[in-house]
């Protein structure tokens, strides 16, 4: 997760990957219409849970 930039997270959360289970988080086709500040949220999340399983 120390490798991947926030850039990097911000655009596959809002676009998802193609030819996989992720989906895209904004735009028409989305699961939910996440805003710039929420998808900003998740990944503070994401960085807190790597933080969190890599002190375990």
């Amino acid at each position: 997760m120390n490798k991947v930039s926030d850039g990097f997270l911000r655009e596959t959360i809002k676009k998802g990957r193609s030819n996989t289970r992720m989906l895209a988080f904004q735009g028409p086709a989305a699961l939910a219409d996440l805003n710039d500040q929420e998808i900003d949220d998740v990944i503070v999340y994401l960085r807190q849970l790597a933080k969190t399983k890599s002190d375990e």
